[in-house]
């Protein structure tokens, strides 16, 4: 039989699993997930545009903080070069 602190382990963990199954479908269901989203504010790393050249390598477009770079992945050395940068507000 089992032992007392195993059951009682199995359960607290199967309790547990269930509040955390729970709250993430309430949530997903009442669209709490807005809330907890930073509404409002601007996101430091946005990916805009990804195209797949060939079987293994992969342009993207990435914006980081205003700037954008092009990064091609997937063949023997990954390139990054910057496209953009951000505009600079003028100082009266």
């Amino acid at each position: 039989m089992l032992q007392p602190t195993i059951l009682n382990a199995t359960l607290a963990l199967a309790v547990m699993l269930g509040l955390i199954t729970g709250l993430a479908w309430l949530i997903r269901r009442l669209g709490l997930i807005a809330l907890l989203d930073r509404a409002g504010t601007p996101r430091r790393i946005a990916g805009r545009v990804s195209l797949a050249l060939d079987k293994g390598r992969r342009l993207s477009i990435v914006e980081v903080e205003g700037w954008r770079f092009a990064v091609l992945t997937g063949g023997r050395s990954d390139q990054l070069l910057m496209l953009e940068a951000p505009a600079r507000k003028e100082s009266v």
